[in-house]
């Protein structure tokens, strides 16, 4: 299991960027930080934010 993104130019011939089900982790954790929040703070994460 992983994610792959595509870009939005309508070129599918290759992915941009993709991660294997070992680096979703990071990937969630970086686009968390790139949205301004800590996922350690959030519910379900160890934290109390929901």
């Amino acid at each position: 299991m992983g994610l792959t993104l595509f870009p939005g130019d309508g070129d599918t011939n290759s992915p941009d960027v993709d991660w294997s089900y070992s680096g979703f982790p990071a990937f969630r954790r970086q686009l968390a930080r790139a949205e301004g929040f800590d996922l350690d703070e959030m519910s379900g994460f160890g934290g109390e934010r929901p």
